[in-house]
């Protein structure tokens, strides 16, 4: 893909989801992974403002739209984690 160009999502392609507020679940703590991901990558800005993260419905709108199963797995592991403690 050429540098600068991203892909896009249109509203209604982006499902309903509830995540939980935990730490474990933030932006912050699964940018890096999230990233690392060759298709979702696309979708996100390649650099961010000091400090700076996508906004928390955006960055999971496009897990849950583009890669739903890994979107809950990320969810299904923090619960199963808060579960066992």
């Amino acid at each position: 893909m050429a540098e600068g160009k991203k892909k896009y999502l249109e509203r209604r392609a982006v499902p309903s989801f509830k995540v939980p507020t935990w730490p474990e679940l933030s932006v912050k703590a699964l940018l890096g992974q999230v990233l690392n991901d060759v298709v979702l990558k696309e979708y996100f800005p390649d650099k961010f403002a000091k400090g700076r993260t996508p906004e928390r419905g955006f960055f999971w709108g496009v897990l849950f739209a583009v890669k739903p199963g890994y979107a809950k797995h990320l969810v299904h592991d923090a619960i199963q984690l808060r579960s066992h403690q």
